[in-house]
């Protein structure tokens, strides 16, 4: 049975979906806080947290970042009121899983719950090695001859996709979808980002991602 940590300010809204998430089987623990979120992660290591990102004592953007620093790699999907594109870019850097903006869609919420728990059951325990780079996916970091990149969530699940379609040019529909789990609509900006940075962490592993017009990214090894 899948641990699921929501943490949400609204009484209401953290009382449908503590209802609404046990009915499909999950085990389901609550926190209204961040001070309550922390204490709830000394005693339980949920598979997936719900996060809000405007709470009483704190912004739920840095917490997560707090959480990645200090090496705790639990799946995030924001769930908030804060719409910009700008605020899904910067959730979704700071290593969130997805992004969700209220009010939403119940149905849509549980599947990309059920994406993101699926994702994260297929990948926990494999060592995949690609040339010189080898990819822990239980701690999902990855390693170029012994070194961590230390790359972000986003950027370790972009690579991990395209050496397992190597020759190929990946689309931004395609790259969008199969990461984030959800049509690209108007996210092309954290794609884009998400892309940069990646780039930016292969430098010095004789590794590249190179853009065919009309078609994509592609990952190739130089030389």
């Amino acid at each position: 049975m899948s641990k699921i940590l929501l943490v949400e300010d609204n009484a209401k809204i953290i009382q449908i979906n503590k209802t609404m998430l046990e009915a499909q089987g999950y085990d389901v623990y609550t926190a209204m806080t961040l001070a309550a979120a922390r204490e709830s992660l000394s005693n339980i290591s949920p598979d997936l947290i719900v996060l809000d990102i405007m709470l009483p004592d704190g912004d739920g953007v840095e917490f997560l970042t707090e959480m990645r620093s200090g090496g705790n790699n639990i799946p995030v999907l924001f769930l908030t009121a804060k719409s910009t594109v700008e605020d899904v870019v910067l959730g979704l850097e700071a290593g969130g899983e997805d992004y969700i903006i209220k009010p939403y869609d119940y149905d849509i919420f549980l599947s990309r719950i059920k994406v993101i728990l699926r994702r994260s059951v297929a990948v926990q325990t494999k060592i995949i090695r690609h040339g010189d780079l080898t990819f822990d996916t239980a701690l999902r970091r990855v390693y170029h001859n012994g070194k961590d990149l230390v790359v972000k969530q986003k950027q370790y699940e972009l690579l991990l996709l395209f050496i397992q379609r190597e020759g190929e040019a990946l689309g931004a529909d395609y790259l969008y979808e199969t990461v984030w789990g959800a049509p690209i609509g108007n996210n092309s900006r954290a794609l884009i980002s998400s892309i940069s940075r990646l780039r930016t962490d292969l430098e010095g592993t004789g590794y590249a991602l190179i853009s065919e017009r009309n078609k994509g990214w592609q990952f190739i090894k130089r030389g």
